[in-house]
């Protein structure tokens, strides 16, 4: 595979990694220097959260002789610019592989994505999870997928849509913990071992060096491949079943590094999975107003674990909850341009107007999400792979959400049922060495509240307010005007919720994100946090 046949992807990676670290306060604005080279770029300051954009010019590589030449080399830019930045070599050349990875797995997904040619508009939920190729919007390496050589990618990558079959193992049930919820799913067993499916991948990687002692002496035994097909969905450990796509998605161990994050199971998490699942279900299901809302919690009903490279969560389908005049969409569509060059919402804000649309869609998304904060304590992990869109004809109806098991958020002072929790498996030492901001108890309140500003404001609806303005031209703060009309309506809605929507205030004028670039050039020894503006707090509500 040549990365140069596609530039445009070598292009969008240089834009994210620059954005990235001027966004985190890591390079100057406009350019920086290294030894007899420097990198210009012209740059935009946008409305939401002041967002960095690069472009439409191409970065551009000045040498101290003075000739120019368009900048695509991420690993050459760390490369030159390294003394600039206050990174660990080390890190940073781990780094700099990640981004070269990205930039050879995209091109490859694109340029399959453009030979198909499919678009994306009408498309059924299970192939918009392969028809969506973009990745995050954020962060640089979004598709580094370390440990997969290209015919890995091309084989398991969600881009390629391939049809997967899992090996199913048996592991001798002594050496594993299994944790269900109540009407989970059932787990099989075989004589005195559990059935467990190991992603293919996985299976090829161990069998033979990491688990070949538990083949050796019976405690691990190879099951086959099984009778149903599955594909992956985007987040790549994650299959569906497409033979019968109303069984439980399988969210598998998978010993890759994407987005700078291991995708093995930390076991942990998943021996909460089920508890979690409980605890937020029995909280929607007392609540009235949840009740009305109706959202989908897609529940991760049971969770099977040896060890990080060896374990697995079933988590519901989202097929059982759709009623018969119901759809489903990644949230991650909302920002999609297929491969005919087609926005996939466009025919959606063309029947029903794009402010009206919007509106509703903000109306859907936010509320469910605020209920669980303001009134319970809890936040959702709402960025835009974690979020699916149920509408009719494009109608924005419910929200459905998934991937609870490490994807909440809460302190117990400021929950407001704190018996009513859950007894969880709490975070061990050596995963905080690992990654810092992997954990559910938080400290503080603004934590809590700003963990979902970082998912869904920062991250994800920050993208499609963007977007609307770039395709559609709808300005940011006309987006961020709605959406705080939606917050006040909460509010107003429960008055008696006052004290604790001040205690979670999503409208304060600053809140805290994730430094996710800068962490990828420091030792992870802390959480890397910076204070931005809430574009919530600059506007008024319309």
């Amino acid at each position: 595979m040549n990365a140069d046949d596609l530039p445009e992807v070598s292009r969008r990676v240089m834009r994210q990694l620059i954005e990235s670290l001027v966004y985190e306060g890591a390079i100057p604005a406009g350019g920086v220097a290294g030894d007899d080279v420097a990198y210009c770029w012209k740059e935009r300051r946008r409305f939401s959260f002041d967002r960095v954009r690069v472009g439409p010019d191409p970065v551009v590589r000045i040498e101290s002789g003075g000739a120019l030449q368009e900048a695509v080399s991420p690993r050459r830019f760390l490369d030159e610019i390294g003394p600039a930045l206050v990174a660990d070599p080390e890190l940073r050349q781990g780094f700099a592989t990640e981004l070269r990875q990205t930039v050879v797995n995209d091109t490859a997904a694109r340029q399959h994505w453009l030979r198909e040619g499919r678009p994306a508009a009408g498309a059924a939920y299970d192939d918009l999870e392969s028809l969506v190729v973009d990745g995050h919007r954020y962060h640089p390496s979004y598709k580094s997928r370390l440990g997969f050589n290209g015919l890995d990618n091309a084989e398991y990558g969600p881009e390629f849509g391939r049809l997967i079959r899992p090996t199913w193992v048996g592991i001798r049930s002594e050496l594993v913990v299994c944790r269900g919820a109540a009407a989970g799913t059932a787990l099989q067993r075989l004589g005195d071992h559990v059935v467990v499916p190991v992603h293919p991948w996985q299976w090829r990687r161990h069998a033979s060096t990491t688990w070949a002692p538990l083949l050796a002496d019976g405690a691990l035994v190879p099951l086959g491949a099984g009778d149903d097909d599955y594909r992956a969905q985007q987040s790549i450990r994650s299959l569906a079943n497409v033979t019968r796509p109303a069984q439980p998605t399988l969210k598998l161990a998978l010993s890759i590094v994407n987005t700078s994050t291991a995708r093995t199971l930390a076991p942990h998490t998943v021996i909460n999975a089920p508890a979690v699942t409980g605890w937020l279900q029995r909280i929607a299901a007392g609540d009235p107003y949840l009740r009305q809302l109706r959202p989908v919690l897609l529940g991760e009903r049971l969770g099977v674990v040896h060890s990080p490279e060896l374990a697995a969560i079933w988590r519901d389908s989202i097929h059982p909850y759709l009623a018969g005049d119901e759809e489903a969409a990644p949230f991650t569509a909302l920002t999609h341009v297929d491969a005919t060059g087609e926005p996939f919402i466009a025919p959606w804000l063309k029947e029903y107007g794009i402010e009206a649309w919007v509106r509703r869609l903000l109306e859907v998304t936010l509320v469910p999400v605020l209920h669980f904060l303001v009134a319970h304590g809890i936040a959702l992990e709402a960025h835009a792979q974690n979020l699916i869109l149920v509408h009719v004809d494009g109608r924005p109806r419910r929200l459905a959400l998934r991937d609870f098991h490490d994807g909440i958020r809460f302190s117990v002072d400021g929950l407001a049922d704190p018996a009513g929790r859950p007894v969880l498996q709490a975070t061990p030492e050596e995963h905080f060495r690992t990654n810092r901001n992997s954990y559910l108890e938080a400290s503080t309140d603004d934590e809590v509240r700003d963990f979902v500003h970082d998912c869904l404001f920062f991250v994800n609806l920050a993208e499609l307010a963007m977007f609307l303005e770039d395709r559609f031209d709808l300005v940011e703060e006309r987006f961020w005007s709605l959406a705080r009309r939606v917050v006040e309506d909460h509010r107003r809605s429960f008055p008696e919720l006052a004290g604790r929507a001040a205690r979670f205030d999503v409208l304060a004028p600053e809140v805290s994100v994730e430094q996710l670039t800068t962490r990828r050039l420091l030792p992870d020894t802390e959480v890397r946090l910076q204070r931005v503006r809430n574009p919530l707090s600059l506007v008024d509500a319309d």
